[in-house]
């Protein structure tokens, strides 16, 4: 593949822990082109998610480049960078961060909303994505009404309702029983064979294997491993 989406151009991140500076993430360089599965494995406290963040626009690298296209990211406005994580990043968290007091069908409808596009069209492709997670009778249950992996794939539905280029997922099977996470993984693998480019972290060899490559972490530096 030569179609790079993003790449990451020797990136740091340190945080202040009182009065030691701590090196999060150590000149970390890769790509990703569009329709890539990549894993990131690696032990807790290995930077991963700070990556991840710092991937989706979400936290600003201490230095080195975040480039998406031709976008460099931490260039944009603090309102530009809103709208560019709106229109082309998706994001799975560990904790699903459904809202309770609505449906699955309405969790689905949320980033459709600041995109100002008519409630039939909001219903009508959040219908959609429950039937392309394969929760098409559940649409009016609401998140304490769904089993964990339920849950996880009204989570993926919501985070692809909005066609974005990149989806982000960290650990989203950090929470759940092994059959249960399979099926999370399934998902992603199906979705990723229809073209959605995914960036996957986990600490789980069984679920990094899933990408069609993988990257592993080690006290915030990373590098490609080989797979077979």
């Amino acid at each position: 593949m030569t179609n790079v989406l993003l790449t990451l151009e020797d990136v740091y991140k340190k945080f202040q822990d009182g009065q030691t500076e701590v090196d999060i993430l150590k000149g970390i360089s890769f790509s990703i082109h569009t329709g890539d599965f990549v894993s990131i494995i690696g032990p807790s406290g290995s930077g991963k998610s700070t990556l991840l963040t710092i991937c989706g626009g979400l936290q600003e690298p201490t230095t080195g480049k975040v480039v998406f296209k031709d976008i460099d990211l931490y260039n944009l406005s603090k309102e530009e960078l809103t709208e560019f994580r709106q229109k082309h990043i998706g994001f799975v968290f560990q904790h699903m961060h459904l809202i309770p007091y609505l449906t699955a069908l309405e969790n689905i409808m949320l980033p459709l909303v600041p995109r100002k596009i008519a409630i039939q069209e909001q219903i009508e492709r959040a219908k959609f994505m429950l039937e392309q997670v394969g929760l098409a009778d559940k649409a009016n249950r609401y998140p304490n009404q769904l089993s964990g992996g339920e849950q996880g794939r009204v989570a993926i539905a919501r985070a692809i309702v909005t066609n974005p280029s990149l989806l982000l997922a960290d650990e989203p099977t950090g929470n759940l029983d092994s059959k249960t996470s399979k099926e999370i993984m399934d998902l992603f693998a199906a979705l990723n064979k229809k073209g959605q480019t995914i960036l996957f972290i986990t600490h789980q060899l069984e679920y990094a294997s899933y990408g069609n490559r993988m990257f592993e972490m080690k006290d915030g530096a990373i590098n490609e491993a080989v797979l077979k």
